[in-house]
């Protein structure tokens, strides 16, 4: 459907808006994130992904403390950087595909936690991507109930297929598609 191409488009129109860029600090999550189990965890790919971006002295440092704090100890921190960011005007634009993984691999309290960070805290604006709408956010038992808006991706159809690929190819200057584009179609609506 697109959902990891969009939050990837997300990142980039940010971190290469200069505007934008001086408010925000965009942040992706691989789209499988198997390491996150608290929101410890959370935080710290955050501090790690801020790191290897801004090559920033202080999220080295916590990187490089990590493993020895509490998970207690380390949630403080990080979120003690991240509003150090914030307080300085700058907040964190979180794009994060299968973000239903994330909660799952996530326990109750931490979920609610982050749920608490996210609405309360003013540090950190997600946006997440989900294949399907899930139980977290359907459940009104769960921390994240009703928290998003929620917008579906629906599939183009074979026309839109068509004018994205043609209006890719004229951005790109690639008048080459553009004058086989007769013989390319049977293969464009194949896929």
């Amino acid at each position: 459907i697109g959902k990891t191409h969009l939050l990837l488009l997300l990142y980039y129109a940010v971190k290469e808006d200069p505007g934008l860029s001086q408010k925000w600090i965009p942040v992706r999550f691989n789209e499988e994130e198997y390491s996150i189990s608290s929101i410890g965890d959370f935080l710290l790919r955050i501090v790690e992904e801020i790191s290897k971006d801004t090559g920033d002295s202080e999220a080295k440092a916590i990187l490089d403390e990590a493993g020895s704090m509490s998970a207690d100890a380390l949630t403080d921190r990080a979120l003690s950087y991240l509003h150090k960011l914030r307080d300085s005007g700058r907040q964190i634009l979180l794009l994060i595909d299968n973000f239903d993984r994330i909660l799952d691999q996530l326990g109750e309290i931490d979920t609610a936690r982050l749920r608490d960070v996210l609405m309360t805290d003013g540090t950190i604006l997600l946006i997440g991507g989900a294949p399907s709408v899930f139980e977290q956010i359907i459940n009104h038992g769960q921390s994240f109930y009703e928290f998003f808006d929620i917008e579906i991706l629906e599939e183009l159809d074979s026309d839109e297929v068509e004018t994205l690929i043609r209006k890719r190819a004229e951005l790109d200057g690639r008048q080459d598609l553009l004058d086989q584009f007769d013989d390319l179609r049977p293969r464009i609506l194949a896929t």
